[in-house]
């Protein structure tokens, strides 16, 4: 996903935002806001409105709680990429070899498990599409497509994703043409 800004730990929230679009750290951001402009509104508009020790106690806090915010933001970054970095990559790796044996249930669980750590990834996302495909889950793949055009790192594979989706309708389509009893026994009688 790249590197997070220097710049956007000035702000409680914002590197989860950008790096990963968690909803935690939107709420966080939102919350810092309304709690910085209620104190900027308190010490600026309206100062009767807190004694001067409480305005002082209340803006150390939140200094306290913004310098500590951006440790957070940096320690969680940090754990988060190392679960994605190369340990991440060999079971992406271990899926596409399951994946490319026919072991349609191995490989299954071990894309499930990686959207499961992070939904945006759109590699393994577009192999379970491909993988429900193949083994008749229309309705899956098809969802799987929707959810994937959405997002904002499914750019890169755009046409790929177009490609499965005209694959999908093909086999939707294949699949509504076979006779319902392959065997013949039913134009023997």
């Amino acid at each position: 996903m790249g590197r997070t800004p220097i710049a956007a730990y000035l702000w409680p929230g914002l590197p989860m935002i950008l790096a990963t679009g968690s909803w935690w750290g939107l709420a966080w951001a939102v919350g810092f806001a309304v709690f910085v402009y209620l104190l900027l509104f308190a010490i600026l508009w309206w100062p009767e409105l807190l004694s001067y020790h409480t305005r002082n106690g209340v803006g150390l806090a939140a200094m306290v709680f913004w310098s500590g915010s951006a440790v957070v933001s940096a320690r969680t970054l940090r754990q988060r990429a190392v679960v994605d970095g190369p340990a991440g990559e060999s079971t992406f790796a271990d899926a596409t070899i399951h994946y490319l044996r026919g072991e349609w249930f191995e490989a299954e669980c071990i894309l499930v498990e990686l959207l499961r750590r992070n939904h945006r990834d759109v590699d393994a996302g577009l192999m379970l599409a491909t993988l429900w495909r193949h083994t008749g889950r229309f309705f899956e793949a098809e969802s799987q497509l929707k959810r994937l055009q959405l997002l904002d790192e499914s750019r890169k594979w755009a046409i790929e994703i177009y490609q499965e989706k005209q694959r999908l309708d093909l086999a939707k389509t294949d699949a509504r043409n076979e006779p319902a009893d392959p065997s013949g026994a039913a134009e023997a009688a």
